[in-house]
Formats: C-alpha cells, structure tokens, sequence
C-alpha cells in the first residue's frame, strides 16, 4: 500500500495507488487504488485474514480522515471474482511452539499447502510497522496424512518471544483507558 504526497500534505498530490512487492523479482505490480489520500498519521495495517486496513491520514493540518477502506487482494479471490478456498488449520494446533523445534499443524487441506508462515499483529504509526514480522517456516508431510510437521523458528533473533502483558486498568475522572491489547502471533499457511 501507498501513502503521502508530493508537497507536503496537499490532498492534491496525494498517491493512491496500491502495490504489490515481488522479493523474487524485486519489483512491484499494480494492485488498484485507495479513494481517500493517505497522508500525515496514517496507518495501513495487515490484518489476520490478508486484508489490508487504510486509516488515518491528514487531509488539511488539524484535520484528520475518518474514512477506513479495506484492500483485498487479488490472491483472496478466484479468477471469476468469487472468494478462493482458503487453507484452514484444524483444532489440535499448539498454542506455542518451541524454538528449532517441530510441532504439528492439523488441516484437512495439507496435500496443498505451498508455504507456512508465523506472522505478528502489526503496531503501526505513521505508515510505518515496525513491529509486523514475517517468519517463513519449514514443513514436511502433507501428501495424505491430514497434518503438516512444521519445524520453529531457530531462534529469538528471528522471532522475539511474546511477552504478553497482565491488562492494567488506569481509571481516571469521566472515562476508563485501557492498555494495550496483548499481541499475539497468527499461524498463516498457503
């Protein structure tokens, strides 16, 4: 996804085209078009479900946009414009894993299984994600067994540990804040 402009934050210069970027080929593709500018304070979120939320974005200084879009890929969806089948993960999947260690990933869809994938709710702030993390997995099995043996990340270097923090609750006069929801990683496979 795209953002900002080329003159400061002027609506008018605003790009709103999105891109896809192909490590393999290191380029990009065209991949449609935002309605709103995204500028100043804007946020382009991956979601767990492959979307993509856009928000924020300063139209004018002092004024900010309200408007959220959603992006949906193109590989969410077969070539007739119908939702594609996507992979699931059966119940039995373990709620942590251990690192260099193998565990096993339940799914009725493991014979097609191309690639697995741990990958960390995103923190984003002015366009950028510091926190997103994108971990490629290796796997075995699949063929008719029902299961995939996918093996952890080697180490805290490549997949820091959650550290998922106790909920504090600050109560002040006339309204409660809450902390930060704890982050969690989501199992993707493809």
């Amino acid at each position: 996804m795209d953002a900002g402009s080329a003159k400061d934050e002027d609506a008018t210069t605003a790009s709103l085209k999105a891109e896809i970027y192909d490590p393999a080929t290191n380029s990009f593709s065209p991949a449609g078009s935002n309605a709103f500018p995204r500028l100043y304070h804007n946020v382009q979120l991956l979601l767990p479900d492959g979307t993509v939320a856009l928000t924020g974005g300063n139209p004018d200084q002092g004024v900010f946009e309200n408007h959220i879009e959603i992006y949906q890929p193109s590989y969410l969806f077969n070539a007739d414009g119908s939702l594609a089948t996507r992979p699931r993960i059966a119940a039995g999947a373990p709620g942590s894993i251990t690192y260099a260690q193998s565990f096993t990933v339940p799914t009725p869809d493991a014979a097609n299984i191309a690639s697995v994938v741990l990958m960390k709710a995103g923190s984003v702030t002015h366009s950028i994600d510091m926190d997103q993390r994108y971990v490629g997995l290796t796997f075995t099995g699949g063929q008719t067994s029902g299961s995939l043996t996918v093996t952890g990340p080697p180490d805290s270097n490549i997949a820091p540990p959650e550290r998922v923090p106790t909920p504090r609750y600050i109560i002040q006069r006339k309204h409660v804040t809450e902390s930060p929801l704890p982050l969690r990683k989501e199992m993707h496979i493809h």
